[in-house]
């Protein structure tokens, strides 16, 4: 199908060159989202991937904040490993899952905020259509 469609080639091309994110995981993406036009912003891509945060509560008492899990559980399981594999290859995420971790221990909600991270700079790179640039600084006005 990706020798029919040059443009799908080429916009793929710039979901993979994020370290981590291969082919099937931006094709898996890609499939599960509709091209990213089932959403109209990053909010309701996390959460329609079910990696949005929650808190349930009930009169005074309050648990701790967990993610919603109603989403897609497809994307959900499709980030998992991009993300693990993220951590190891990609400097960006080693250090934003360093950070996370020393306010937490347990490593499960870092992994997640990682799928999260990679899920909205997937989204932001297709509709940018732009490559992945490992030295972008984000400047703050």
């Amino acid at each position: 199908m990706l020798d029919v469609e040059p443009e799908l080639r080429r916009k793929l091309a710039l979901l993979t060159s994020i370290p981590g994110i291969g082919l099937t995981t931006a094709v898996v993406l890609v499939a599960e989202t509709a091209g990213f036009s089932l959403t109209e912003n990053e909010r309701q891509l996390a959460s329609y991937a079910g990696l949005d945060v929650v808190q349930r509560q009930s009169g005074t008492s309050a648990r701790a904040t967990t993610i919603s899990r109603r989403g897609n559980v497809r994307l959900r399981t499709a980030l998992y490993l991009p993300a693990i594999s993220g951590l190891r290859c990609n400097p960006q995420l080693r250090v934003f899952y360093a950070r996370l971790r020393a306010r937490q221990p347990n490593g499960k909600p870092g992994v997640i905020a990682v799928m999260r991270k990679l899920l909205l700079l997937c989204y932001a790179l297709w509709k940018r259509d732009q490559l992945y640039d490992a030295t972008y600084v984000r400047r703050v006005n």
